[in-house]
C-alpha cells in the first residue's frame, strides 16, 4: 500500500474496438482509476524525442560548422571536409527513407555518429602533405578504420532487435558514403586513388 491505498496494474490485451476503449476509460475515471494507453503514450513520447533530436541535430550542425571554420581557417579545405559530411548525411537519409519508408529516432541519432565519422575521414584525407608515403599511410589508416567500423555496424544491422538494426543499418550506410565522398574530395585525390 502507498499512502493507505492499494495500487495495482491490470494489463489488457486484444482490445481493438475504439468504442470499448473509450467506455473502459470512462469506467476507470468513475471509479478513481487511471486508464493508460501505453501504445499511445509511447508514440507521444517518441514523437517528442524525435522533434527534440531533430532540433538538436540542427544545433550540432551549426556548432560543427563553426568549430571547423575556426580550426581550419582555409575555405577550400573547409569545403573538402564539410562536403563529405553533407553528402554522407543526405545520401544516408535518402537510403533510409527509400528502404524503410520513414526515419525513426534511432536513425536520426545514428546520423550524429555518421557526421562524426565523416568529419574524421574528411579531416584526415584532406590534410595537406607532399609526402607520397605519408599520404599512402593516411589512406591505409583511414581505410582500415572505415572498413572495420563498416563491418561492425553491418553486423549490427542484422540484429533481431529493431533499434540495434536501425542503428547498424544507418551507420553502415553512412560510413560507406562518408568514406567514398571524403576520398573523392581529398586534396590530392589522384594520389589517393592511385
Amino acid at each position: 500500500p502507498i499512502d493507505g491505498r492499494w495500487l495495482g496494474l491490470v494489463p489488457l490485451s486484444g482490445v481493438s474496438d475504439e468504442t470499448a476503449e473509450e467506455a473502459l476509460g470512462e469506467l476507470a475515471r468513475r471509479h478513481g482509476m487511471a486508464y493508460l494507453d501505453l501504445r499511445q503514450g509511447a508514440a507521444e513520447l517518441l514523437s517528442g524525442f524525435f522533434s527534440e533530436t531533430l532540433d538538436r541535430l540542427l544545433i550540432a550542425a551549426a556548432v560543427i560548422f563553426l568549430a571547423l571554420a575556426l580550426a581550419l581557417r582555409d575555405s577550400e579545405r573547409l569545403v573538402r571536409v564539410l562536403l563529405p559530411i553533407g553528402i554522407a548525411l543526405a545520401s544516408t537519409f535518402l537510403v533510409v527513407i527509400i528502404l524503410h519508408g520513414a526515419a525513426n529516432l534511432f536513425h536520426l541519432v545514428s546520423l550524429l555518429l555518421v557526421a562524426g565519422l565523416a568529419i574524421d575521414y574528411g579531416l584526415f584525407l584532406s590534410r595537406p602533405t607532399t609526402e607520397v608515403a605519408e599520404r599512402a599511410q593516411t589512406l591505409f589508416s583511414v581505410s582500415i578504420g572505415a572498413g572495420s567500423s563498416f563491418a561492425m555496424f553491418a553486423m549490427l544491422s542484422l540484429s533481431d532487435i529493431p533499434a540495434l538494426r536501425a542503428i547498424g543499418f544507418t551507420v553502415a550506410v553512412g560510413i560507406f558514403f562518408a568514406y567514398l565522398a571524403s576520398l573523392l574530395l581529398a586534396r590530392a585525390e589522384s594520389d589517393y586513388l592511385e
